[in-house]
């Protein structure tokens, strides 16, 4: 543990001959001084990456309906169900809307299942619901029209597109434009078989698409998957949704507002992607491990809150762009990522355990002024910082062996430190960590402007810091409360 005795120790320069401190006379200097400091954060090359305008993929319009196909009416009468077991064996099966003037509502279970000749399937705008098995074996299927305005969600046991085993026909889906939602579990894997997977190989939509929402777990590791440009009529994606998918470049809907729990997560190739006004939220782990992503601007988005390890791990990512709405940054949410400068939004008001922590490449970090609570290891690891500007008007006191700025620096010749004006009070343990003297922030420099009123215990426990310069002089540091700290600090008279 550190055990050390208090004492407060002042080295002022006025512009007086002398001034007396403790009982202490001692020579000053006669010339004022001015104090210089650059508030300013470095400046971080922007990625620039331009979308190309969004395209889209249209269904043939010139389809001949497939005849010969068996329809079992429903036990109401209202409807059929579709099937092809016996009859169908050509390569091209297109699934019509109507029967005997009633619409054409389900696929029987296994009902086009181990058809070794099927390479295209049109699905109408009028099927709900999609019986086990329905398509399993298929080793020829390329193509999938879907067109089914609400689909039911398909089991967690489906087994709808299970591929045979060793497949390796890829195929590309074409979302029509009668899709109002993709179903839960579309492409899900059979649970008792998860490495065959769908081959999925491109995602294509309507230029007239009225989807609004992708299901949970849609297109679960289609690992091959390429979707580049979303619809701007969707508003939902759902959690797992594109998990392990392989987009380089993702446009996504002008019209989103939710990213759910590890949309995106394990995308290895994604790069950039492109986010909207309309999006309120990012929910956890949703870019999780998208170690090649190296940009999110977020800054004209809505969102209040970004969740738990929602970009930890992107290695790659330089900058993060916050918007002005943010309030929450949740547990771990930026942990081990690439981002240089930090410059946090106005109203954030939280930031939770670990959240940047690791982030080794960080160079500069800025404290807004709205910002109340840091929680514990929110910086550690931050070794090649230099500079932490401080502008928090009401920012709490930091817990007994917190670790929020543990090795703060470490890498560097010393981190300076800028208290603005806006800071009355320094909280207390700002920067001591733990009993660990190998974890201490490694600061050079603190900077104290004439605003400030309180410098909490133990905010630089025992650190050995080169040089405190303070804006104001001996009179006005002698109204400061110092707590219990040990600080040589130098006065520049105004």
């Amino acid at each position: 543990m550190k055990y050390k005795k208090i004492v407060l120790f002042l080295t002022l320069f006025m512009t007086s001959c002398s001034c007396s401190t403790g009982g202490n006379s001692q020579s000053v200097s006669t010339n004022p001084k001015e104090l210089v400091y650059d508030a300013s954060l470095p400046k971080v090359e922007r990625d620039n990456f331009e979308f190309e305008p969004k395209t889209y993929e249209d269904f043939p319009t010139d389809l001949e309906e497939t005849t010969g196909l068996t329809y079992e009416l429903s036990e109401d009468q209202s409807f059929y169900k579709v099937s092809g077991a016996t009859s169908f064996y050509g390569a091209k099966l297109v699934i019509p809307a109507y029967h005997n003037n009633l619409p054409v509502k389900e696929i029987a279970s296994e009902g086009f299942a181990y058809k070794n000749w099927l390479s295209e399937v049109y699905i109408p705008e009028t099927i709900e619901k999609f019986g086990a098995g329905a398509f399993n074996s298929a080793p020829r299927l390329t193509k999938i029209y879907f067109n089914a305005k609400s689909l039911e969600d398909f089991e967690g046991r489906n087994w709808v597109f299970l591929p045979v085993e060793n497949a390796t026909n890829e195929i590309d889906l074409y979302i029509g434009p009668s899709v109002e939602r993709i179903p839960n579990r579309f492409f899900f894997p059979l649970s008792t078989s998860p490495d065959r997977v769908v081959n999925l190989k491109n995602i294509y939509f309507s230029k007239n698409s009225k989807l609004k929402s992708i299901g949970d777990y849609a297109f679960y590791k289609s690992k091959n998957v390429v979707i580049n440009d979303l619809p701007d009529t969707v508003e939902s994606i759902g959690n797992y949704a594109f998990y392990e998918a392989n987009s380089e470049n993702l446009n996504l809907s002008a019209s989103l507002k939710s990213i759910g729990q590890y949309a995106f997560a394990f995308n290895e190739n994604l790069k950039h992607v492109k986010f909207y006004d309309s999006l309120e939220s990012i929910d956890s782990q949703a870019f999780y491990n998208c170690h090649q992503l190296v940009e999110a601007d977020l800054s004209n988005t809505k969102i209040t809150t970004i969740g738990t390890s929602a970009f930890r791990n992107c290695v790659s990512m330089k900058n993060i762009m916050l918007p002005d709405t943010l309030k929450t940054i949740e547990k771990r949410t930026f942990e081990n990522c690439g981002i240089e400068v930090l410059d946090l939004p106005l109203n954030l008001q939280v930031i939770e355990e670990d959240a940047f922590k690791q982030c080794g490449v960080l160079r500069a970090i800025k404290l807004n002024a709205n910002l109340i609570t840091i929680k514990n290891g929110a910086f550690e690891g931050a070794v090649n910082v230099t500079k932490l500007v401080v502008s928090s008007i009401e920012l709490n006191n930091f817990e007994a062996g917190n670790m929020i700025f543990a090795s703060l620096g470490s890498n560097t010749d010393g981190v300076e430190v800028i208290f603005l004006n806006t800071v009355k009070n320094i909280p207390e343990r700002m920067f001591f960590p733990n009993a660990n003297e190998d974890l201490d922030p490694k600061i050079q420099r603190v900077v104290l402007l004439k605003s400030l009123q309180k410098i909490g215990n133990y905010a630089f426990f025992e650190l050995k810091v080169d040089k405190v310069d303070y804006e104001g002089s001996n009179e006005q540091l002698r109204s400061i409360d110092m707590g219990n700290n040990v600080l040589n600090i130098e006065c520049y008279n105004k």
